[in-house]
């Protein structure tokens, strides 16, 4: 089943994308070489290439190790991206690859955790998830900034979505919202979005998806993002299921969110939605599980703008 998102009214103007394709499109003046070095990067080294086989149908999603429990393997990934499967069906990182055991999905996030055959204590790094929401700072400058790592079909912000060669891509970008919801003109709410947004910005005001009532059904009362780029400017397209949206607390990296989808659109303007790891509800289900609990943020978030050192920043046009 498809969990891409709460929501409570659906109305024009909505595109969720949430194919098993996996993408990242990276703003235009962005070397595609530096996306797949930064994904190259140890921090990242237990994200892997999820095969999905059936008996009429090959899918791909992306999947993150996150370590053992409950005397198993385990890989975090999207909800979506799960589906009967059979014995072809393989975790692959690198040039090693493992079969599936079972799996379980949410009912109420997109997330699953799927057991893994095989891994053995140090054939990968585990990665570790959030047990305490991020903040989201008013002021723009100081948001932070997260790393999403997906992996095959890319592009960029003006020509989004054009490869599919299923190679592993980092980007970046600022988390803008939290718990996002879409009012209508009346003032109610039309939508609920749980976890984190983030906006792929292109420095212009007409791109800044959070900011433009670009119609009377997508109206995101005092919401604000931020115009300025990251290094690595980008977002997931047609899917980008399942892949890890990292944050960095000195030099630990942590699993903050799990790519769901996108809104809007593809491209610039789109807004990257993630399943956060905060919520009880999210928590207890990968601990049931797993048997592997989060971690606790390593004192306050006092200083916010992780990585906001890499910035590149532009003027507004």
């Amino acid at each position: 089943m498809i969990y891409p998102a709460r929501i409570i009214t659906l109305s024009l103007g909505l595109v969720l994308t949430t194919s098993l394709a996996i993408g990242v499109n990276l703003d235009d003046a962005v070397k595609e070489k530096d996306s797949l070095d930064k994904a190259a990067e140890a921090p990242f080294g237990s994200v892997g290439l999820i095969k999905i086989v059936t008996d009429s149908s090959i899918s791909y999603g992306t999947g993150t190790f996150i370590g053992f429990g409950n005397d198993s393997a385990w890989v975090l990934t999207a909800g979506h991206v799960l589906r009967t499967y059979n014995k072809e069906s393989s975790f692959t990182v690198g040039d090693k690859s493992w079969s599936f055991g079972t799996f379980w999905t949410s009912g109420t996030y997109d997330l699953g955790v799927i057991q893994i055959k095989g891994i053995k204590a140090g054939d990968l790094k585990p990665a570790t998830f959030w047990s305490t929401a991020l903040p989201i700072a008013n002021k723009l400058e100081d948001r932070i900034v997260g790393t999403g790592i997906g992996f095959g079909r890319s592009g960029t912000g003006t020509n989004p979505g054009t490869a599919n060669d299923r190679k592993k891509r980092a980007y970046t970008n600022t988390i803008d919202a939290y718990n996002l919801k879409r009012y209508n003109g009346d003032g109610s709410v039309g939508q609920e979005f749980t976890g984190y947004m983030t906006d792929f910005d292109d420095s212009k005001a007409s791109g800044n998806a959070l900011d433009v009532t670009d119609t009377p059904n997508w109206n995101m009362k005092n919401q604000t993002s931020s115009r300025s780029l990251t290094t690595l400017e980008g977002n997931g397209d047609s899917g980008d299921s399942g892949g890890p949206f990292f944050v960095q607390r000195g030099a630990q990296w942590t699993i903050a969110g799990v790519f769901s989808g996108t809104l809007k659109r593809d491209g610039y303007g789109s807004l990257g939605h993630y399943e956060a790891m905060d919520a009880d509800t999210t928590k207890n289900f990968i601990t049931k599980h797993t048997g592997i609990t989060a971690v606790p943020e390593p004192g306050s978030f006092a200083v916010l703008g992780l990585g906001l050192l890499a910035l590149r920043r532009r003027a507004s046009a």
